[in-house]
């Protein structure tokens, strides 16, 4: 029995001596630089020169770096050692990890990145090649001005860099493998979230911690079930808006809080607030200028649609909305949009590219649909959607 201890303390040593060796052996220069990047569907997207060629990258704070099997293959990058990771409907997959001998971001050069070769459906649609992940924030200072939509790189933060006065400070909390937490106080605890900014959108909790609200402590806007369009998992989230939870000193009553299975996150959506953002993961700490652009509420659609292996389908549905008392269903197939029909999409970026062109969320609509043989029709208002 007293080896078990030991055992286990030496399996965390050696696994965040070889993480660090993998994930944060790169080399970095130090010139300040300063980057644009633009905002497609709460998504941060910078580009990134790797080898000859500049591509598209999701700058995300709440993942490892990584590019996609097609540059891994261009570039012949060998596959050092494969890792066993577990998607969120419990199925292993092997996911090799690679080392890219050369990035560069603006003025910039990082050599010798370890990355994970593969593929993100997600963004892949709106031409995505790879994430700028969480490590290699270490070593430099990352300043994210959401006005002028720019990222500089620098080196410090002192009153040369920055004048703290305009800013907030917060702690960040790191885990064995540098993954940076924010800590959310409510006033029956404390929650550590991911600082995350390949979430798109609000403020998500794992459901676990649901205890630590009272119940007039939230007002709920509304619940869906939400399935994805890459694997078959339906989970049921809640929305609601809250009192009595902050950052720090910072209240976020007015932002939208998601329960869901998924692990608890600040995302993109709620950083995007602040009119800069400074992260500084060697000391720690995370800067929220004092100075806030203006918040637009957010309206969750009610319904959500997919495509995957050749059909689409309903994949999001407000309980208790006025389409799901209409009779639309989760996992209902769709066989024509306002009149158009789904046979015409070969994969899920062309559906993806006829929803954004039509903008089939902000306007009526029509749809076919097939369930268990029977064909139904289905119109709704736009204000339906939204209600």
């Amino acid at each position: 029995m007293a080896c078990k201890p030991s055992d286990n303390l030496l399996t965390r040593l050696v696994g965040k001596y070889l993480h660090n060796e993998w994930f944060f052996s790169f080399k970095s220069g130090n010139e300040t630089t300063t980057i644009p990047f633009e905002v497609i569907n709460g998504w941060i997207i910078i580009k990134v020169k790797i080898g000859k060629e500049e591509h598209r990258f999701l700058f995300d704070t709440g993942a490892s770096t990584s590019i996609e099997p097609e540059i891994t293959n261009e570039l012949f990058l060998p596959s050092i050692r494969d890792f066993t990771t577990i998607d969120a409907n419990g199925i292993d997959r092997k996911v090799p990890l690679v080392y890219i001998p050369k990035l560069t971001l603006g003025n910039r050069t990082f050599t010798h990145i370890g990355a994970f070769s593969t593929s993100h459906q997600s963004t892949k649609c709106i031409g995505v090649k790879g994430v700028i992940g969480h490590n290699l924030l270490y070593g430099s200072v990352w300043k994210i001005n959401f006005q002028d939509k720019t990222i500089t790189i620098s080196q410090q933060t002192d009153k040369s860099s920055f004048n703290l006065e305009k800013f907030n400070l917060i702690k960040i909390k790191t885990d064995w493998k540098k993954m940076m937490y924010l800590r959310l106080t409510t006033d029956r605890g404390q929650i550590d979230a991911v600082l995350d900014t390949g979430l798109p959108n609000y403020i998500l909790i794992n459901k676990k911690f649901i205890n630590h609200f009272n119940k007039t402590d939230l007002v709920k806007k509304k619940i869906n079930y939400i399935g994805s369009a890459n694997s078959s998992l339906i989970d049921t989230i809640s929305m609601y808006k809250a009192n009595n939870i902050r950052l720090s000193d910072i209240p976020i009553d007015k932002d939208i809080l998601i329960f869901s299975n998924l692990e608890s996150s600040v995302g993109c959506g709620f950083l995007s607030y602040f009119q800069e953002i400074v992260i500084n993961l060697r000391e720690k700490r995370l800067l929220l200028s004092k100075n806030e652009l203006s918040k637009v509420e957010r309206k969750p659609v009610n319904i959500n649609i997919s495509w995957k292996d050749g059909v689409t389908r309903v994949t999001g549905l407000a309980i208790n909305s006025k389409m799901e008392k209409a009779g639309l269903k989760t996992g209902d197939q769709i066989i024509s949009i306002n009149c158009i029909s789904t046979d015409l999409f070969q994969n899920a970026c062309e559906y993806k590219a006829f929803e954004s062109t039509m903008d089939i969320y902000k306007s009526d609509i029509e749809l076919s649909i097939l369930r268990d043989g029977q064909k139904y029709n289905y119109t709704f208002s736009k204000d339906m959607m939204y209600e």
